[in-house]
């Protein structure tokens, strides 16, 4: 088991049970996200949490990692049907098509083991390794969107020091 922050050990736990109630409402025919042509912009509005607009189906959400810095965790659909919203942010970043190493992409794996809420997935087009949560949108309120933002800030914060120096 890896060391885990306090702080992600509680946005682990806040996800799950926030997770679990509202699939359960959904379950008896509860319909608990936003509505509208846009739900996921409805949601984000509704948190507490600073954003910008990338465009019309994409945010940027600045989450304060100390010492004057911000991790940026970006927040968009995971595609046109809106089924599913896709929460991330970049942990490695190499070139285009990088070829990652074993004890980068083994320690990723291990990692994805603790966290039921998000995963380190490699985006190989890109060049990079990022830590992201794809939700379905009918289980979202405001607050779980929220702990999933944070979630993911928190654990890729947590691990990304480690993940980059895997990477030379």
């Amino acid at each position: 088991m890896h060391k885990v922050s306090r702080r992600t050990k509680l946005a682990v736990a806040a996800v799950v049970g926030v997770v679990l109630a509202a699939s359960a409402l959904v379950g008896v025919g509860r319909n608990v996200s936003a509505q509208g042509d846009n739900p996921l912009a409805d949601l984000l509005k509704k948190t507490d949490l600073k954003f910008r607009s990338l465009d019309e189906e994409s945010w940027v959400v600045p989450f304060d990692i100390g010492e004057g810095k911000t991790r940026d965790v970006y927040v968009t659909y995971n595609n046109e049907k809106k089924k599913f919203a896709m929460i991330f942010t970049t942990v490695v970043n190499k070139d285009d098509k990088h070829d990652y190493g074993a004890p980068i992409l083994l320690e990723s794996m291990k990692l994805n083991n603790d966290y039921p809420a998000c995963k380190f997935c490699l985006d190989y087009d890109n060049g990079d390794i990022d830590c992201q949560s794809e939700v379905y949108m009918e289980t979202l309120t405001p607050q779980s969107l929220a702990l999933h933002i944070n979630l993911v800030a928190a654990v890729a914060s947590d691990h990304g020091e480690k993940l980059n120096q895997l990477e030379h």
